[in-house]
Formats: structure tokens, C-alpha cells, sequence
């Protein structure tokens, strides 16, 4: 595959593993990418029988996949998911620990996928979630409770972007003495509740596609997610420590 299919696959792995994470009924998400991810990888449609060897190829660039430094070796591991995925097709089974399996397995080929790049470009979130400065804070609140978001990038008109935090809204929601001053404050727009409220919108750190990660994770980050944006400017996408773990 060349970088920009193993990137797709992996973006496919990362989200179907998010969707697992939220809802554990979700899994077959997971084995459906892995199989998209099988068939680009032989280039023919198969099982995840026929798929076998050349998973157990490309998890040999990850260390994930090493026994000494996983819990389950990689083959092992496929071999439970394989089985499981079998037995919740035909029986209609589903089950936690499968779950789990499958959520382990997409973390091993992700990692391997994805394994000595250092472009910061081929870790980051594409296309994240937004804010403006004239949303009030109910819709970033709403944004952050449905998709688990810590942080959401916020265009701030001539300030460019900036980031929000859950904290930073917990503060300015939660420092009130009844439920009619906190109804206001969320409908108080973002940019007005600065003004008003003290709500903090710090500035966080952008690098272009190319930045170097290794370069990138010396920097003092200040706890912030980092922005990734071309020339112009243009919001690119987002990462977080999390996603270069």
C-alpha cells in the first residue's frame, strides 16, 4: 500500500474503534475495517482467514505487536477475533470480551500503519469539530458532551484560532447560584462570555503538515492540543498526546 491508502485504513480503524469505545455492539465496525483494510492490503476481497499472513506482516512493524511488550501476541489476538466474529455472525453472540479483542487489534495495526512517520500530518484528526465565537456555549457544551471532546479549536475572527476547554466552560457554568444564571450563560455567546464571564480561550500552538513530531513533542504545549494549518492559515486538522501515543 502507498501512504495515502495506509493512512485511509488507519482513519478507517480509528474511527470504527471510537464508535466500539462508545458502544460495545459497535464492534463489527472494527472487523469490517480491519477486512477493507485486508483487501487493500492483498488486493483482492478475502476472510479474515485469507488476510492472515498479511496482517501478521504488517503488525511485525509495530512493537505492539512484539510478545514481549504485548499482553496477547498479535497472531494469537487475530486468531480470538477471527473466531469471535465467526461465532457473533452466526449466532448472532455478542459479546464484551470480543469487544475488547477487536479494539486491541485495531490499536496493533493502527500503530503499525502509521509506524515511522514523523510527519505530524499522518497522526492528526482531519477535518475536527469547530466553534465560532458567536456560538453561545450551550452548542460547544452539546458539541463536547456528544463526541467526549476536551478541547474544540474556536476561529476567533482576527485573534485566528484559538482553542476551548471543557474547564473553561465547567468554570464559567458552574461558578453561578442557581439554575437561571446558569440558563443565561449558555446562551451567552463565546465571544461574550470572554468579555463578560472571564471564559478563557488560550492559544494554542499550529504547526504546518510537515512539522517534525519528534521536533514537535519538546515543545512546551502547555496541556493544549495542537493545530495543525497550511500557509494560509487554514485549519487542517488537530492533535492531542493522545493521538501520538
Amino acid at each position: 500500500m502507498n501512504r495515502d491508502l495506509e493512512l485511509h485504513c488507519r482513519d478507517e480503524l480509528r474511527q470504527a474503534r471510537a464508535a466500539v469505545l462508545e458502544d460495545a455492539e459497535a464492534f463489527p465496525q472494527v472487523l469490517f475495517a480491519v477486512e477493507r483494510t485486508g483487501a487493500a492490503l492483498t488486493g483482492r476481497t478475502g476472510t479474515l482467514d485469507t488476510y492472515r499472513n498479511p496482517f501478521m506482516q504488517l503488525a511485525s512493524r509495530s512493537p505492539l505487536a512484539d510478545k514481549r511488550v504485548a499482553g496477547t501476541p498479535f497472531g494469537r489476538l487475530y486468531d480470538l477475533v477471527q473466531a469471535g466474529r465467526n461465532e457473533a455472525l452466526h449466532q448472532g453472540a455478542y459479546a464484551r470480551h470480543l469487544a475488547d479483542r477487536s479494539i486491541e487489534l485495531a490499536i496493533v495495526v493502527e500503530d503499525a500503519l502509521v509506524n515511522g512517520s514523523d510527519r505530524v500530518a499522518d497522526y492528526m484528526v482531519k477535518g475536527p469539530v469547530v466553534a465560532h465565537a458567536w456560538q453561545p456555549l450551550r452548542v460547544v457544551r452539546h458539541q463536547m458532551l456528544s463526541h467526549s471532546f476536551s478541547f474544540l479549536p474556536v476561529f476567533d475572527g482576527d485573534n485566528g484560532w484559538r482553542v476551548i476547554s471543557d474547564a473553561s466552560i465547567a468554570r464559567v457554568l458552574r461558578d453561578v447560584g442557581n439554575a437561571e444564571e446558569r440558563g443565561r450563560r449558555l446562551a451567552t455567546a463565546i465571544q461574550e462570555a470572554v468579555e463578560t464571564f472571564g471564559l478563557e480561550l488560550p492559544t494554542p500552538t499550529q504547526v504546518l503538515p510537515n512539522q517534525s513530531v519528534k521536533e514537535l513533542v519538546k515543545q512546551d504545549l502547555r496541556g493544549l492540543p495542537v493545530l495543525v494549518v497550511n500557509e494560509a492559515r487554514d485549519l487542517l486538522g488537530i492533535v492531542t498526546p493522545f493521538d501520538l501515543l
